[in-house]
């Protein structure tokens, strides 16, 4: 606990001199961001506010509600977002969870492995994640449905503000500098005193605070060269959301340059981000990775899944800038267009609530259909995870439940490395105990090579790897169960669970063993 006298005082932040080092680099850090938040943000910072910005930041990167959104359990507003940027070169921070005694809790920030890739969340228990929705980019389509400000992610620099319903094409060019271009002539934005803007023009009238171009210097902070790029931080409030390519998104938006290349040479590329509450993540994701119209206690046992899963790899692709992908690499995200009001209450009436294993949040993996039996995480990744454990399944009424494929001898002979001639078999010659298959041997005239299961299925894209073989007409006939790794919880299996009256801990503790359900921001040490 931080004992080095925090004071606040009519929106006044005082520090008085701590008795610990890190006490007064914590307590340096609330202070100098609660100062930011309380100051005039249409004006530029000062020297030593843009001095403190990135360390400030560190500390409280999940930013303090200057107004707290009454009943609201999932929305967030602008402006905290913008703090979140900091975490990114958190590294030079000593490991450990601090908090503050003030009259008004100040955020916690924990840390989850040895290199401390942070975890944090604010007085009210919010924790926040980086999606990595556009990756590698040219260019992207930026919609301020809202409108939006920009901000620079080294110093919190207010650049310009975007008007609402305006269209901006973002890229980077090869000198490093992020370039926005609004869509038509009435798509503008005014700036105060930030450098390197085009003025309009084809408006000579208008005030010279109007732009249609805007370009930025995308060079890293001095410290840490993955810090870089122009946060996009609609206004505050319950329903403010920004565009991307087609789709809105709640929280911010980081637009971040990357390096890439084509054809062997670099390119100048970017990143776009979207740094969003974890609830307001999931009201995305659950919709998208179970019906909405399931039964109520499947999808809170959905919920509660998908957000273990997304706290236990926060820092997952760290080096990048992001958290996790907006793909089925990690878990799918849609932003907005794809909420629904069942999945939405499902996530409200399980908020903050995850999966712990002696302590730690589980990553909670989930498939489709497991045909018959879950899997157990060493005969999928090679070791073993002690709550992915095997267990008889209930996912009959599925539509995977069963399936067949064809595989062509020559498309087999083709994979199978290195060559055995000319195919004469593909033979099972080990299985794991929920009957999938673990090696086959594929057996030719030049030899025979084994092969895994898990690479038959990735080879020839099959459903799952629990299948028989047979041959018909130059063909290998698979005739199979399931839909996906079987690791974890099989959702068609909980929504059967579900209609036979299980409610959603009962779900989740069939599927996951040893685990308890508990709220993530009581965690030290996430």
């Amino acid at each position: 606990m931080l004992k080095s006298g925090l004071n606040i005082k009519s929106a006044q932040i005082s520090v008085q001199p701590p008795e610990s080092h890190s006490d007064e680099e914590v307590a340096a850090c609330i202070a100098a961001i609660y100062t930011i938040i309380d100051g005039s943000q249409s004006q530029p910072l000062s020297d030593s506010q843009a001095s403190n910005w990135l360390s400030s930041g560190r500390c409280h990167s999940a930013g303090r509600r200057a107004n707290h959104l009454g009943g609201s359990t999932w929305r967030m507003s602008g402006l905290p977002v913008v703090l979140l940027l900091m975490l990114v070169s958190l590294l030079s921070l000593p490991a450990g969870a601090q908090e503050s005694e003030a009259s008004d809790p100040a955020p916690t920030v924990c840390f989850n492995n040895a290199n401390a890739r942070p975890v944090v969340s604010d007085s009210d228990k919010h924790i926040y994640i980086k999606v990595g929705l556009c990756l590698g980019a040219s260019k992207v389509q930026l919609e301020a449905i809202d409108g939006a400000s920009i901000r620079d992610v080294r110093n919190g620099q207010l650049m310009a503000n975007l008007t609402p319903r305006t269209e901006w094409q973002v890229s980077v060019d090869p000198a490093k500098h992020l370039c926005f271009k609004g869509k038509t002539n009435s798509d503008l934005a005014t700036a105060g005193d930030a450098a390197g803007l085009k003025p309009v023009a084809y408006f000579p009238s208008a005030p010279r605070l109007f732009y249609n171009q805007l370009k930025f210097d995308c060079k890293p902070a001095a410290d840490d060269d993955s810090v870089n790029g122009y946060l996009v931080v609609p206004p505050n409030g319950t329903d403010s959301v920004v565009g991307l390519n087609g789709k809105l998104y709640r929280g911010a938006l980081w637009l971040k340059f990357t390096p890439a290349a084509v054809d062997g040479k670099p390119v100048a590329a970017l990143n776009a981000i979207n740094i969003v509450e974890v609830d307001d993540y999931l009201l995305s994701v659950l919709p998208a990775e179970m019906p909405a119209s399931w039964p109520t206690e499947a999808l809170k046992a959905q919920a509660v899944a998908a957000r273990s899963y997304a706290i236990a790899n926060i820092g997952k692709h760290a080096h990048e800038g992001y958290d996790v992908k907006a793909t089925i690499d990690d878990q799918v995200y849609s932003g907005v267009a794809n909420e629904n009001a069942s999945s939405n209450a499902a996530v409200a009436q399980t908020a903050g609530l995850i999966l712990k294993h002696k302590g730690k949040p589980v990553s909670a993996f989930f498939h489709s259909t497991s045909g018959g039996a879950t899997e157990v995480a060493e005969n999928v990744w090679g070791r073993p995870v002690p709550y992915l454990k095997s267990v008889p399944d209930y996912d009959d009424s599925s539509p995977h439940f069963s399936w067949t494929r064809q595989i062509k001898v020559e498309d087999l002979e083709k994979a199978v490395t290195p060559s055995v001639g000319q195919v004469t078999s593909l033979i099972v010659v080990n299985r794991t105990a929920s009957n999938r298959v673990k090696d086959a041997l594929v057996v030719g005239t030049n030899g025979a090579h084994f092969i895994s299961g898990q690479a038959l299925r990735h080879l020839f894209k099959l459903p799952s790897t629990n299948f028989n073989v047979g041959y018909k007409q130059n063909c290998y006939e698979l005739a199979g169960r399931g839909f996906g790794h079987g690791l974890g919880m099989s959702q068609w299996g909980a929504k059967s669970l579900a209609e036979q009256g299980y409610n959603a801990a009962q779900i989740l503790t069939y599927y996951y063993k040893d685990v308890t359900i508990e709220y993530s921001a009581e965690l030290p040490g996430i």
